[in-house]
């Protein structure tokens, strides 16, 4: 291995480190703390004592001292969920950079540059295989065992967390794995480990794609517009204000017997009604935003391209379908838009191998696809399960986005196997993606039937 080399790509490690989670803590970590944050702002929940008509003066010295209490429990509950939040981010930035450093370390060897680059891929795929089976669920495990009031000891939440940890590990070894055959094959157990990790993504990747082709087509094509107005907003914020005057009376009633008799089941219809109505409000507001943003110039050209990549997205759907009874070709991936937008480019006075640059285009288009859909299914799991936290809700999904990005990022470079020329030499023991093209487009087809299904049902129900 040459030291000038490799201390070159240690020193790509730290830039693309450090880029990572500078664009981490800028742009990705308030967008997941908003995705994460409660659909509720209003303080629901409040103490019988501290709601009480009346304060008697022998409980001040007590609820002084709870309150002390109070304050050193939740700065203690800060501290701890800032640390969770900062081993998120460090986990997160490490999985972009060795996956930034994977594709440096393939157009180094297109250009026969650095002549450590082989060693230093096989630790990258060490790594983000590592990342994705063990450390990245592990650390999930332990986020969903925190609770704001946790009196479990650390070995007490990490045993419990070793438990759907385990599962998820049997469940990883009954995938079937596809491992590479020939001289450059792996050895050991990076080979049917990355056979796995290349079916778990060709899955997990297969189903986002179906769902955010429907989800873009359904956005940009649904003959209904949701329009709000001025007047809509104004008068779902008297609503609004109305509802959590009556949740607030509601709670600071001073009747205790009559709250515990009858006030439950009112209490609760009433916190129900301000949250859905406190959705609709914020709903109603971004339609509003949009459609003032859809009049301006930089709207409209937005929504030109909106309008274009979902005709493609629902025409996507509709190519997959003959690829399950006649497979694709080497030389034609089955998506004809990638492969007519390839043809042109071919007319430029540029070399352009078609069959290369049609694969490329189509991969393009599915990473496109699959980050319109990321925003609804992480808002999706984030509700689903109800983190108690802010930061533990954002590292949780954090950790969710490194281990897709991750998984796309190796299925992708098994993707480019087979556009690449067969002297890359350093995809040469990676799976074959032609094994996998048609488990892709099945899993495509059945997510996008599912989700189409369930936004028709959906539409006609509202």
């Amino acid at each position: 291995m040459d030291p000038a080399s490799s201390a070159i790509l240690l020193a790509l490690r730290v830039v693309y480190f450090l880029a990572s989670r500078r664009f981490l803590l800028a742009t990705l970590d308030p967008t997941l703390r908003d995705i994460s944050a409660p659909e509720s702002t209003l303080p629901l929940f409040l103490d019988d004592d501290a709601t009480a008509g009346g304060i008697e003066l022998q409980g001040v010295d007590s609820k002084a001292r709870s309150t002390v209490k109070t304050v050193q429990s939740t700065k203690g509950d800060r501290q701890e969920t800032k640390s969770l939040n900062r081993a998120a981010r460090i986990l997160f930035s490490l999985c972009v950079s060795e996956s930034c450093l994977l594709f440096t370390l393939v157009m180094l060897n297109g250009l026969d540059l650095l002549s450590s680059r082989q060693q230093h891929f096989t630790a990258s795929l060490y790594i983000l295989i590592a990342m994705i089976l063990v450390v990245l669920p592990l650390k999930q495990c332990l986020l969903l065992t925190y609770r704001r009031k946790n009196t479990l000891s650390i070995p007490t939440r990490l045993a419990i967390a070793l438990l759907p940890f385990t599962l998820y590990a049997f469940l990883f070894t009954r995938i079937p794995p596809y491992v590479t055959s020939g001289e450059d094959a792996w050895t050991g157990w990076l080979a049917p480990s990355l056979g796995r990790v290349v079916v778990m993504g060709v899955l997990v990747l297969g189903g986002l794609s179906g769902f955010g082709a429907v989800q873009t087509a359904w956005i940009y094509l649904q003959t209904r517009k949701r329009n709000a107005t001025e007047a809509d907003i104004s008068q779902a914020e008297r609503s609004l204000q109305r509802i959590r005057q009556d949740l607030q009376a509601k709670q600071s009633d001073d009747s205790s017997w009559s709250k515990r008799l009858f006030g439950g089941s009112e209490l609760q219809g009433l916190i129900a009604m301000e949250r859905e109505a406190s959705q609709s409000l914020t709903s109603m507001r971004q339609y509003k935003a949009n459609d003032d943003y859809a009049r301006t110039f930089r709207g409209r050209c937005y929504n030109v391209i909106g309008y274009a990549f979902a005709i493609y997205c629902a025409a996507r759907i509709l190519m997959c379908l003959p690829s399950i009874f006649i497979p694709p070709t080497k030389d034609n991936s089955g998506d004809w838009i990638s492969y007519l937008i390839a043809f042109t480019l071919s007319s430029l006075p540029i070399e352009v191998d078609i069959a290369v640059w049609s694969r490329a285009i189509s991969l393009a288009f599915t990473g496109l696809i699959i980050l319109s859909s990321l925003a609804q299914v992480l808002r999706s799991l984030a509700r689903i399960l109800k983190l108690s936290s802010k930061n533990v809700g954002a590292g949780f999904l954090l950790l969710i986005l490194a281990q897709l990005f991750s998984t796309y990022v190796i299925s992708l470079l098994v993707q480019l196997r087979s556009t690449l020329k067969d002297s890359e030499l350093l995809l040469a023991s990676l799976p074959d993606f032609s094994v996998f093209g048609r488990t892709f487009d099945v899993v495509f087809l059945v997510a996008s039937g599912s989700s189409l299904v369930y936004r028709f049902v959906s539409s006609k129900i509202s």
